[in-house]
């Protein structure tokens, strides 16, 4: 009798301290999880390996036209920005192509090549024009 009850004890006690385990911060991205307070996921730079986002969409990042020094426009997940203008235009990317929507009537579509990883063809109506991707 004494052993049955030792053994509840135990396994009342063992069930116990398994709640009491730490669970992971929940309020950080998951794959944060893990890394200590104030270090930030290492850069495409510091890697040499591109992000997961920008293997997703490798349009996504500030482009400058050719001959020009202030960014032309930046593509971000949902929207096409534009700083001289101070808008944004939503977007769909279908193979090689990006059409943006500019007004509810009106899209732009243009057909696009990546020579290299920071170089950016875009071809319309008005031809082809060169674009090079700036680092954030």
């Amino acid at each position: 009798m004494k052993t049955v009850l030792v053994a509840l004890l135990a396994i009342i006690l063992a069930a116990c301290t398994s709640n009491t385990e730490q669970q992971p911060d929940q309020s950080r991205e998951p794959s944060e999880v893990g890394r200590p307070e104030g270090l930030s996921r290492p850069s495409e730079e510091a890697t040499g390996r591109p992000s997961a986002t920008r293997l997703a969409n490798p349009l996504l990042g500030m482009w400058v036209a050719q001959g020009e020094e202030n960014v032309t426009f930046q593509i971000n997940q949902d929207s096409v920005y534009y700083p001289d203008q101070f808008q944004s235009y939503a977007y769909t990317l279908q193979g090689d192509s990006i059409r943006i929507q500019y007004e509810e009537d009106y899209a732009g579509r243009f057909a696009f090549a990546l020579k290299d990883k920071d170089v950016l063809i875009l071809s319309g109506e008005e031809g082809a024009h060169l674009y090079r991707r700036v680092q954030d």
